[in-house]
């Protein structure tokens, strides 16, 4: 039976994942993933000098910033391992703003919303009545 470690990591952008059958160590950038797969953060980090101004509103700046590591070694992560293998998984920004935590929260309060209606059939009707009334 294998043995499972979690330990959580800080980083500088970087994640190193390990092979433990063979000791062979990897190291990967997190950049090449987000080019691919994440257009967003591409277009965050390419234009950085855009939004990461003093006249830029500082909840802006702090938004995107948190968009663009999210998921990120930067913000770190957990890391599993067993006796073959470890797999570092990256903690998320939780940001409104950001298309992945967003949206996820987005879908979350709708849930909530419909659950607070009661369970009947019912029609909104609005009336507008004059002023000289």
């Amino acid at each position: 039976m294998s043995s499972l470690k979690v330990s959580v990591v800080k980083g500088n952008g970087k994640a190193i994942l390990s092979d433990r059958g063979t000791g062979t160590r990897s190291q990967f950038s997190t950049d090449g993933l987000m080019r691919r797969f994440e257009p967003l953060k591409q277009i965050l980090s390419d234009h950085r000098i855009l939004w990461n101004r003093p006249d830029v509103r500082k909840s802006v700046r702090e938004n995107f910033n948190k968009v663009e590591i999210c998921r990120t070694a930067a913000l770190g992560a957990e890391v599993y391992a067993s006796e073959r293998e470890e797999r570092a998984f990256f903690h998320s920004c939780k940001s409104r703003s950001c298309p992945s935590c967003g949206h996820r929260a987005t879908i979350l309060w709708q849930r909530e919303q419909w659950a607070s209606l009661p369970d009947i059939p019912y029609v909104g009707i609005v009336l507008t009545m004059p002023n000289v009334l």
